[in-house]
């Protein structure tokens, strides 16, 4: 896993540029009421939320029950209330219109095909009004980005797509992982320590500069000022 001191979490390489957009943007809910993470496993986005509640819904109970342990007793995070239920049936524990953002990173496309995009508008409506849904999705012929946006263009007032992931970082991931799937620092030496973080810096910018016009099969998505 890449430690980057500036993000809340440690994450693989493929999702560093991600946290570093979700991370930032979730800074601007400090002081709201209620966050919802959903389908939120094993709570790994709840250092990245600043409202005073966190509610994590998740199929799996013990996946939340081991998140929820994992971060308790840390003053410097939300209160936090594990769900147990289905994305598909959210809404049998959330009123509609009653949080201030609502998350799911990581989730859409493992759904059956016919569940994405319903999914999609269920989440939409927790939204209270003036509130805001962050989405990460990998686009598949099921879920595009464009169905994703006409879903969310008539309820919200904001709506910001930032595409990632491209040959690049899957290069950069192949090169620097290790026999497992994930990057470690711990036992490299200060020269393969140092040209791995430079890496990382690279593959951000290149992505943020969208290098040669690749768009990616990744999307983040931000929308804001609830209908």
């Amino acid at each position: 896993m890449i430690a980057n001191p500036r993000l809340p979490v440690p994450t693989r390489p493929s999702k560093a540029y991600f946290y570093e957009l979700f991370h930032r943007d979730m800074e601007q809910f400090a002081g709201a009421e209620v966050g919802a993470d959903i389908a939120a496993a094993t709570c790994k986005n709840l250092p990245c939320f600043r409202t005073k509640k966190y509610i994590a819904v998740d199929i799996d109970q013990q996946r939340l029950r081991q998140g929820i342990e994992k971060y308790r007793g840390r003053d410097d995070l939300p209160e936090a209330v594990p769900i147990c239920a289905d994305i598909r049936e959210v809404d049998r524990h959330l009123a509609p219109r009653s949080v201030d953002v609502v998350v799911s990173t990581h989730t859409l496309h493992h759904l059956p095909a016919s569940d994405r995009l319903p999914a999609v508008r269920l989440l939409t409506t927790l939204v209270r009004p003036g509130g805001s849904l962050i989405l990460q999705m990998c686009e598949t012929t099921d879920l595009t980005v464009r169905d994703v946006a006409a879903i969310l263009e008539p309820e919200f007032s904001d709506l910001r797509i930032r595409r990632y992931r491209n040959a690049v970082s899957r290069a950069y991931e192949s090169l620097i992982a290790g026999k497992d799937g994930q990057v470690t620092y711990r036992d490299d030496s200060a020269s393969v320590r140092r040209w791995k973080s430079a890496a990382s810096r690279g593959l951000r910018l290149l992505e943020r500069c969208r290098l040669l016009g690749w768009t990616g099969d990744h999307a983040y998505i931000r929308a804001d000022r609830r209908r």
